[in-house]
């Protein structure tokens, strides 16, 4: 669904993706891409058993993904690079959708070259690009479903709502309002849009439904691991969630993109210049965005950045399609585009809390962490004995899909009675710990990095005594 142009567009965000992913080929897990290696790796040494994961890491979520990867190790071997590699055909489904929803919208050739350095260079797309995550599944999934209502083309739709569906609870409330952005905007008849709704119900209802069976609830998990996020919010947590909501579009270079879109559409309402595609477009991105905020306020869940990358991906549509008007386009892509690259480290200060995995600035604290690891076993530090916060704590395992032991949660010891402590500010639930306080119970006996992805290594002042009376 791409003309020459879009084939050329096409070619150069596959050149990018490709030498991207070779770059990040040995790049950890990190951040909530942990989860998925961990469960991943359960399926990989205990077979597909019903493809549900233990009780302690399983939140509902359908695990298409995570089957997916271990599947990989098991074909081509558990290494970083292979699920690095593992994510490429995903990334340039992703693109080929962009592109093809791109110039069913943008005719300029400007707009479109503009549109694709927005989508490739995002803050947010750009860094979980380089990640092995599923959440840009779900923008490729999601572009595919919207290409479909664009062009009617209902079996883009239903690939692109049934691969949603299988990726995570916020896949399938983003394919509920998909399916329903489909009969609000498309020009058929209402009853002509029932069997591809119905379709697109099947692999929701079918996994609620398998996962009933299987374990005896649904949605809502009985785990400790998981319920105090699936709580009401009160009305705190519920300002909080707003205050989430209004950073995922805004931290970290987002804010060019944001700002640079609401101008745009402000230009093209103002000179009534807007086409059937595009406004198809913003509805139904319109009602999806309506559909996840709604599903997301009541609740104690923390709200990641990540969420609104579809939304940005059409914001960058929609800021190309504007900025392909005007006179000082490159001149402003340029501006707009410094914001993106300088944004990513426009950090918060600590003890403020960051959203890691949707910036750059996050990749120092790899080396970081990987001294802290090297200086341990020098010093014969038993790492279990070592108490951290996420994603520190997490083995190498899990992160690196090499044996190791993990270190303890700190937040099972809220009186740091440990012996050791790591610290570091890139790990947020670590944020209510009062450095001045850890100075004077804890010496500083390393540190590993520099800035924000620091990391601080503690001993008790009295761990020599202790180790003397035992």
């Amino acid at each position: 669904m791409v003309d020459q142009q879009g084939k050329l567009l096409f070619f150069a965000g596959t050149i990018f993706y490709t030498v991207s992913t070779l770059l990040a080929l040995q790049l950890p897990f990190f951040w909530d891409t942990i989860l998925t290696s961990t469960i991943a790796n359960w399926f990989y040494e205990n077979g597909v058993q019903q493809g549900i994961p233990p009780l302690v890491w399983d939140a509902g979520h359908p695990t298409f993904f995570q089957l997916y990867l271990s599947t990989c190790w098991k074909i081509f071997g558990q290494t970083l690079a292979i699920s690095h590699l593992a994510m490429l055909p995903f990334l340039l489904f992703g693109l080929y959708a962009f592109i093809s929803l791109c110039t069913a919208i943008i005719s300029h050739i400007s707009g479109r070259w503009i549109t694709l350095l927005l989508f490739l260079l995002h803050p947010y797309l750009l860094t979980q690009s380089l990640l092995v995550s599923y959440d840009i599944l779900q923008v490729g999934f999601f572009l595919a479903a919207l290409l479909g209502i664009v062009r009617h083309r209902f079996s883009w739709l239903i690939v692109g709502v049934t691969g949603l569906s299988l990726l995570s609870l916020r896949g399938q409330i983003m394919g509920a309002g998909l399916v329903m952005a489909m009969f609000l905007v498309t020009s058929k008849r209402w009853y002509q849009m029932i069997i591809p709704g119905l379709i697109c119900v099947i692999p929701v209802a079918g996994w609620h439904i398998f996962h009933y069976i299987q374990t005896g609830w649904a949605i809502s998990t009985p785990s400790d691991s998981w319920s105090a996020q699936r709580g009401l919010a009160d009305l705190s947590t519920l300002m909080s969630n707003v205050i989430a909501i209004a950073r995922g579009f805004v931290d970290y270079g987002a804010f060019a993109v944001s700002l640079a879109s609401f101008v745009s559409l402000y230009i093209i309402v103002h000179h009534k210049n807007i086409n059937k595609n595009l406004k198809i477009t913003l509805i139904a991105a319109l009602i999806v965005s309506s559909f996840l905020i709604l599903s997301m306020l009541p609740f104690s869940n923390p709200i990641g950045h990540r969420y609104w990358m579809p939304f940005h991906a059409i914001m960058a549509i929609l800021t190309g399609y504007g900025l392909s008007q005007l006179r000082y386009r490159y001149l402003l892509t340029g501006l707009i585009l410094a914001g993106c690259i300088g944004g990513h480290w426009l950090l918060y200060p600590f003890p403020r809390s960051n959203g890691w995995d949707v910036t750059l600035a996050h990749l120092p604290y790899h080396q970081s962490r990987k001294l802290l690891l090297e200086d341990i076993h020098r010093k014969g530090i038993d790492i279990r004995e070592i108490a951290s916060a996420f994603p520190l704590f997490c083995s190498t395992q899990q992160t690196d899909l090499v044996p190791g032991k993990r270190m303890k949660d700190i937040s099972d010891h809220p009186d740091l009675d440990v012996r050791y402590i790591a610290f570091s500010p890139v790990c947020n639930d670590m944020n209510h710990i009062d450095r001045s306080m850890l100075e004077k119970q804890f010496e500083q006996i390393g540190i590993y990095g520099s800035g924000a992805t620091a990391i601080y290594l503690y001993r008790y002042l009295e761990s020599e005594n202790m180790q003397m009376g035992q």
